[in-house]
């Protein structure tokens, strides 16, 4: 087990991060580098997602999390804009390896979200990943 003390990002309820963000503690791109570290580092014995958000492409998300929050977007922000999420790897993810948990959909990546993907986009949630299940 790791004797470290653990980053406070991992352990904030969604409306304490939502807070922080708006009194100018952290920001998005903070959160989901700390994510990803912690990720890197627990992922090997938990082995509780499928599939991890590329950095380059979660540190973008997460820099648009921050424009959102700071006004400086076309697009509100929401109460989870910024706010780290995983998605069952059940749900269709555009551009993202969807499995449902099988090894005969390997390989599958659907061309369209979800709509509850899609509308966790738009409020600025951050994807870290695709959560591991049974299979269907």
């Amino acid at each position: 087990m790791n004797a470290s003390p653990p980053d406070t990002e991992l352990h904030r309820s969604a409306r304490h991060l939502s807070a922080a963000y708006r009194r100018g503690e952290t920001t998005a791109v903070e959160v989901a580098d700390s994510y990803l570290q912690r990720i890197r580092d627990a992922e090997p014995q938990t082995n509780a997602l499928l599939t991890v958000t590329d950095r380059e492409s979660l540190l973008a998300n997460a820099a648009k999390a921050d424009a959102m929050l700071a006004g400086e977007s076309e697009e509100p922000a929401t109460a989870l804009t910024g706010i780290p999420i995983v998605i069952k790897d059940n749900l269709s993810t555009a551009g993202t390896e969807t499995t449902a948990g099988s090894k005969i959909l390997k390989g599958y990546v659907p061309p369209f979200d979800a709509t509850v993907v899609a509308r966790l986009k738009r409020a600025g949630a951050l994807i870290v990943g695709k959560g591991n299940l049974d299979e269907f």
